[in-house]
């Protein structure tokens, strides 16, 4: 089954369908080497649903955003170690919060709250690191515009 990736090469391009393919029968995929790509990758982000608990499973992807139509939980569900970005955005109303689900320790730059941009229609990112266990480093970056 033939896919392109940004013109790359069918060297490139193979082992990445092959993942794709293996993940979409359940198997577990893994490279047996280091994997190195010359160009960009496009990511679509995860559509999560609003809703008073917000469920992100990670197994689908690291990738994600929501708009916020009241004060919600998000729970992170298949946690594992890597990054993960959140785009949050406003909905009607605005000054909607947002709080991490029990059973994760969240840490931040200098312990400081979590605070979301308040205006409707406001954009913030959060990016949630995870090395191991429970704990995640979240960095919030609040209010992003154009310019």
């Amino acid at each position: 089954m033939p896919i392109e990736l940004n013109g790359a090469a069918e060297s490139v391009v193979g082992p990445i369908r092959n993942a794709l393919l293996a993940a979409g029968k359940g198997q577990p995929n893994a490279f047996g080497a280091k994997q190195t790509f010359d160009r960009g990758v496009s990511l679509t982000a995860l559509a999560l649903v609003d809703a008073a608990n917000i469920q992100w499973d990670l197994a689908l992807g690291g990738f994600a955003a929501v708009t916020l139509a009241g004060n919600r939980t998000l729970e992170l569900v298949n946690l594992a170690p890597g990054v993960h970005r959140l785009r949050v955005t406003q909905g009607a109303g605005g000054s909607h919060t947002l709080a991490f689900a029990a059973g994760v320790t969240v840490r931040t730059p200098g312990g400081a709250a979590i605070t979301l941009s308040t205006a409707v229609g406001a954009v913030d990112w959060l990016t949630i690191l995870h090395v191991s266990g429970t704990t995640i480093d979240v960095i919030t970056e609040p209010d992003f515009q154009a310019i």
